[in-house]
Parts: C-alpha cells; sequence; structure tokens
C-alpha cells in the first residue's frame, strides 16, 4: 500500500512540506549525509509521509540514533503508515551500527496520543518527562527571590568575557574531571555566549560552574546552561549565580527569556535546581512569574 525509500535530493520539494522549518533546513543540509536517516512514504507515487533522524556518538563508543520527525500526511493517517515509517527508521539506523535510538515529542498535543500508540505497538519503553520549556517575561521576576539571594563573600560572578587566561586555562583543563563532556562550556554551539549575562561562578579563588545564555533574538536570550562543580551542587549556589544572570538580563533590558530544565535522563540532571525551580520559577501559579509559552517534552527509547 505504501513504499517507503530513501530522500534523494530531487524529491525535497514534495516532502519537505512534511516537517518544520528547522527540520527543512538538516533536509537540505544533510540529505545525503551518512549520519542522517530520511525516509519518504509515497502511495501511488504521491508523497504520503516522512520520518526523519540522525546519528550521534553515544559516548561510550558506540552510535546512537535520535528520531527527530515522523509526520503523516493528514489523508494517510490511521492507516499504519506511522508504524513503518518508524519501523524503517529503526531498521536503517540498526543496519549504520546504532545500538539504541530515542525520540523526543511534546505532551499534551492532539498528535501525542498517536505518537504514544506507535511507540508502543513498536516495543518502545514507556515514555517520561524529559524536559520542561518556559519562556518568560524577564521582568515579572522583579520584586521577587531573585531580590532575596546573593553570592556571599566567598564568591564572586565574572562577566564571560572578563576571564583571565589563566583561569580559562585551569577550567578547560577541568574537562572530565569537575565538569563532564555533556555539560562542558566550550561545546560548539556555544560559541557566542551573551556577554552581560553568561557569568562564571569563582568560588574561594576558584571557577566552580557557570550560567551561558545566548540572544537569540533582539528581545530574547535562551539560557543554554547551568551547571555547578558536582561538590556545591547542594549548596545553593547555582540559583544564586542564576539570580546574578537574570539580574543582569533585567539591567540590559532584554525582555524574554527561554529556559530549558532536564529531568531525564538522571546524569544530567539537578534534583536540588529542579526542586527549586518547580518551587519558585513554576509558571501560572500564584506570585509566580507568568509563562509566555510551557511545553513538556516526552522521551522514548529503544534498544535496536
Amino acid at each position: 500500500m505504501f513504499t517507503i525509500q530513501p530522500l534523494v535530493p530531487a524529491m525535497i520539494p514534495q516532502y519537505e512540506v512534511f516537517s518544520d522549518p528547522q527540520m527543512r533546513e538538516i533536509i537540505r543540509r544533510d540529505c545525503l549525509n551518512e549520519r542522517t536517516v530520511i525516509g519518504a512514504a509515497s502511495h501511488f507515487l504521491g508523497p504520503a509521509g516522512l520520518v526523519l533522524a540522525r546519528i550521534f556518538d553515544n559516548g561510550q563508543g558506540g552510535l546512537m540514533g535520535d528520531v527527530k520527525s515522523l509526520f503523516v500526511g493528514g489523508s494517510y493517517r490511521n492507516n499504519g503508515l506511522g508504524t513503518e515509517l518508524l519501523l524503517y527508521v529503526e531498521r536503517k539506523l540498526k543496519e549504520k551500527g546504532c545500538q539504541n535510538i530515542f525520540i523526543r515529542f511534546p505532551a499534551g498535543k492532539k498528535y501525542t496520543p498517536a505518537v504514544e500508540k506507535i511507540l508502543q505497538k513498536c516495543g518502545w519503553s514507556e515514555p517520561v518527562k524529559r524536559r520542561v520549556y518556559n519562556k518568560y517575561n524577564i521582568f515579572h521576576f522583579k520584586n521577587g527571590w531573585i531580590d532575596r539571594v546573593s553570592l556571599g563573600d566567598c564568591c564572586a560572578a565574572i562577566p564571560w568575557p572578563e576571564i583571565s587566561g589563566e583561569k580559562l586555562e585551569e577550567v578547560k583543563n577541568g574537562h572530565n574531571k569537575w565538569y563532564p563532556d555533556w555539560a562542558s562550556p566550550f561545546q560548539p554551539h556555544l560559541k557566542n555566549p551573551h556577554p552581560a549575562t553568561s557569568l562564571w561562578l569563582s568560588y574561594r579563588g576558584e571557577i566552580a560552574g557557570y550560567v551561558i545564555t545566548n540572544r537569540v533574538a533582539e528581545d530574547t536570550l535562551f539560557w543554554e546552561r547551568l551547571y555547578v562543580r558536582p561538590d556545591l551542587q547542594k549548596t545553593g549556589l547555582g540559583i544564586r549565580l542564576m539570580a546574578e544572570a537574570i539580574k543582569n538580563q533585567i539591567k540590559e533590558g532584554i525582555t524574554y527569556a527561554e529556559m530549558d530544565l532536564a529531568y531525564y535522563p538522571e546524569f544530567i540532571t539537578n534534583q536540588h535546581l529542579i526542586r527549586f525551580f518547580e518551587k519558585h520559577c513554576s509558571p501560572n501559579k500564584p506570585g509566580r512569574p507568568a509563562a509566555i509559552d510551557s511545553v513538556v517534552f516526552m522521551q522514548s527509547v529503544k534498544e535496536i
């Protein structure tokens, strides 16, 4: 009934309608990339659906697959095509050496039950909360908890460009010692931290953490990372560093802040930060900042 084949450049104009703008960029740029798998489904030669996945190193010498997009055209839904597309990408990722595969999707959308049904049918794990995305008007934090905390005498917040060369080398030498690879402040996508709101945490003269923001629009900062040395994560220093960065964003007059809070997997979560965030920053509750936008993302995994 349906035919699924690898997407080739000549097919892109017909199939990119089955993706959002971000995925379209990946399709156009990486259609033939060895680390990208794109399956195009047709029905009597007419486009019917699309699945897109990317391959990454899993940090343990192997490969993992990340299903970025799974889309079935409206008139072809409830005919098993979503299942066929997912099984297709599973096979292709296994052929390329992936040992496991994961998918993230928003909760509470009209299509969420359909995605969960497909995953269950294909033997994936029960979805768990992966992260929560919130967008705030930063000025709503004024006269709240940020004004009740400070770094204290033993700490200082150093603006990103003002760190000395010697201290920067010390931070680089801390890779896989006090911060793991996934939390590194030197990852490629963190090349241009916003100078006033990206801060190094100095604790008793040593760099012990950082908050990194990136200006994604004239009026918006995306909060990329907040990390504190593991032995200091129960001290509240991360919260105090976050407060300093929020105060600086207010001073800069940048209205919006986009923030992600990771819930899973456990090795990248900070349970103390999660509890504080849920108490003081969870949106749309009395006395807390109202979120302009809020999305919960779920994750499911499968060994292949």
